[in-house]
């Protein structure tokens, strides 16, 4: 007989006014791994909270292991013991290992504290899901896939029966990610439960017993046993969102090379060869930050050139990318990160013209050719603070800014990075004008989940060496 974990029954929860989940239901039972795919982000948090900290709800009940924790009449005020783990450390920076896996977790309760005995017990559960790491290194030097399964470890020494990974793929690569999967099937063939968070269907199906598809604070499907098939997921999009995801762009002919990038060196890069075609979307794929970190710093002017030529066009540079136009650059997150809050939304989309709009009637002039053009496509947006902005509005701002710098090449950092399913296929909306323009796209991605479709190549990337195109 299976033994259930949690149980949300018809629950609605509502914050600030905004009704964050409405008539949610989902049911877990011990051992079981439950995939949770957000068509959109709404709910998301609220939920996490939830289950952590019995935020009261305006109806239904929670259930945590067969015991009511939470209803419209009665809500506990301990915490549940449910383990999150995401981005953000929960771990105590300068104690060891050891000390977060086993003080910390409340396994250990004495004055005197026998050390020995944690670098055994340690050792077992890491041989168990094979990892090696000391139990005396301190926390602060652990790597993201290290301080996760140290967490996960503490997770299970404390007793806690659900696991919430929360975009786990989002900063761990490759082969991490695997090894992470591997101890969660560990875990979970002893009894713990897990509630995998992921916008990847992908990576749900190949992980998950059963995956959930929330969207605007409900659960809409629960899809049991799943086969690895993505077309359900494409027809509930269409049914709750009237959309459809972008179709795989058919390999174009070849234009002439407006990026060529010939043996660059730089404090990141090694000898790096790379060939941009005009109207072309590269995906470039690697399993650790140091590429995408030497690609951003080369572009952005961080990293000088230490050996080999950039060329544009066929023509070399000879100054940092970041000051010529005809190079273009959309880091992770730019919804945070590219624009200025205290600026208006006119000047946040000519933020990258030429300096001649200094002028004052000049600047006027084109403020109105842009309102006239653009508010049939955009909106009434224009007198907006941008604060106001939603996630759509913000990224339909910056690849008009693109635009109206009128750049040869455009590299995109992390494009997915975080996002709900119906933001990513705006921003594939938002990539496919500029191909239409034959501007080309260099797509940035760490991981191996976080495909993108409009891709005619993909370049995988290896400590640094290129291993299949």
């Amino acid at each position: 007989m299976k033994t259930e974990i949690l149980r949300l029954d018809n629950v609605s929860l509502q914050m600030s006014g905004i009704m964050q989940l409405e008539r949610f239901n989902l049911q877990i039972f011990s051992g079981e791994i439950m995939g949770l795919m957000a068509l959109n982000a709404h709910g998301v948090s609220s939920l996490v909270s939830l289950l952590q900290s019995n935020t009261p709800v305006h109806f239904g009940r929670v259930y945590y292991c067969e015991q009511l924790v939470n209803s419209h009449i009665y809500s506990r005020t301990t915490p549940n013991e449910i383990v999150v783990i995401e981005q953000k450390s929960h771990l105590v920076n300068g104690l060891t290992v050891g000390d977060n896996v086993f003080v910390l977790s409340g396994v250990e309760r004495r004055w005197l504290l026998h050390t020995q005995s944690f670098r055994g017990r340690l050792q077992e559960l890491e041989q168990a899901v094979g990892v090696d790491i000391p139990c005396n290194r301190q926390v602060e030097e652990l790597s993201l896939f290290e301080r996760c399964m140290v967490e996960l470890l503490k997770a299970w020494e404390s007793g806690a029966r659900l696991v919430l990974l929360w975009n786990i793929s989002h900063f761990l690569a490759g082969t991490d990610i695997g090894r992470l999967h591997y101890a969660i099937r560990h875990f979970a063939s002893r009894g713990m439960a897990f509630i995998y968070i992921s916008n990847s269907y992908e990576e749900l199906c190949g992980l998950c017993d059963r995956i959930a598809v929330m969207y605007n604070g409900s659960v809409v499907k629960v899809q049991e046993r799943v086969s690895g098939g993505s077309e359900d997921i494409h027809a509930l999009l269409q049914q709750f969102t009237g959309t459809i995801s972008s179709p795989p762009r058919s390999a174009m002919s070849r234009g002439s090379i407006c990026l060529n990038l010939s043996s660059v060196s730089t404090a990141l890069l090694k000898q790096v060869d790379l060939a941009v075609y005009s109207g072309e979307c590269l995906a470039i794929h690697t399993e650790d930050r140091r590429l995408l970190d030497g690609m951003r710093r080369l572009a952005t002017g961080q990293s000088a050139l230490l050996g080999g030529k950039v060329l544009i066009d066929g023509e070399p540079i000879h100054r940092p990318m970041a000051r010529d136009q005809r190079v273009a650059y959309i880091a992770e997150n730019p919804s945070q990160m590219m624009l200025f809050q205290d600026m208006s939304y006119l000047r946040n989309l000519t933020f990258c013209l030429p300096r001649q709009i200094d002028s004052w009637f000049r600047r006027r002039s084109i403020y109105r050719s842009l309102r006239r053009e653009l508010t049939p496509e955009l909106g009434a947006v224009f007198d907006k603070d941008i604060r106001d902005l939603n996630a759509q509005e913000k990224y339909a701002l910056i690849f008009r800014r693109v635009l109206l710098q009128q750049p040869r090449v455009v590299f995109f950092e992390q494009p997915f990075w975080g996002n709900d399913v119906l933001l990513q296929q705006h921003i594939e909306r938002q990539v496919q004008l500029l191909l239409a323009k034959k501007i080309a796209v260099v797509v940035l991605i760490v991981g191996i989940y976080d495909a993108f479709p409009l891709a005619e190549r993909t370049l995988i990337y290896k400590n640094g060496h290129l291993l299949t195109q």
